[in-house]
């Protein structure tokens, strides 16, 4: 099943020159995203998940699906553990400074890489069923718009991850965290969440955009308009 993934919140500078020795990066300049060379892209591709994913399917993913430049590889597990149940890919810890199992990269390098090396770009995203408010009716302050101290947990853990693929090839952006489930946070709640992760990926990696994903299909429309990130960022 084919993702058009297009909603970015870019802390960039627009800016399309590329030293030597530079990661391969994205650049937004007003409505239009640019690959490294400046010309004018349009990501299209799939999700891609540790469980169901196998040695070349990047290579495949070309092969079978003509135009296809990007994975969104949902493969940061954060929060994500619902109770009773057991996920083996979470990568949430209570260890600081980073709340990372560092384990986890060993999938997400390799998967990263299959990809990476069939000409796709990356967008890395996280998952957390829980931290994103799966039980936001019963006990909001599990989930990352509630809990300031979770969400700075979170932010640390993205800076980490960052500061990880800041040399990596093709990472088209950071996700901070896809399908947000808590319908009773309130537009300032989402707006400072998501602005504190992606200010939290550019300490690290600066010249990689940050993505803001599912507040479309969450809240209202009358009340997205009010979710505004243009003091710190371009929107396309």
């Amino acid at each position: 099943q084919v993702a058009i993934l297009a909603t970015l919140v870019a802390f960039s500078s627009g800016s399309t020159t590329f030293s030597d020795g530079e990661a391969l990066r994205l650049t937004v300049n007003g409505s239009k995203l640019l690959d490294p060379a400046g010309s004018e892209i349009h990501l299209t591709g799939m999700n891609f998940v540790p469980s169901h994913w196998h040695e070349g399917d990047g290579a495949d993913l070309v092969e079978h699906l003509p135009g296809a430049n990007v994975v969104r590889l949902i493969g940061v597990y954060w929060g994500d553990t619902l109770d009773g149940v057991n996920n083996k890919d979470e990568c949430m810890t209570d260890k600081p400074p980073h709340y990372f199992d560092d384990s986890c990269f060993t999938k997400l390098d390799e998967m990263i890489t299959d990809a990476t090396d069939a000409g796709l770009w990356v967008i890395l995203t996280a998952r957390g069923q829980v931290a994103a408010g799966q039980y936001y009716a019963s006990d909001p302050m599990r989930d990352v718009f509630n809990n300031s101290t979770l969400a700075s947990m979170m932010n640390a853990m993205w800076s980490h991850v960052a500061e990880h693929y800041a040399g990596w090839d093709n990472i088209a952006a950071y996700e901070i965290l896809s399908e947000p489930r808590d319908k009773d946070a309130t537009a300032e709640q989402v707006r400072d969440f998501y602005s504190g992760g992606c200010a939290s990926t550019q300490a690290t990696d600066p010249r990689t955009l940050c993505m803001a994903s599912g507040v479309a299909r969450v809240y209202r429309a009358a009340r997205r308009r009010t979710l505004d990130f243009s003091s710190l960022s371009r929107s396309i």
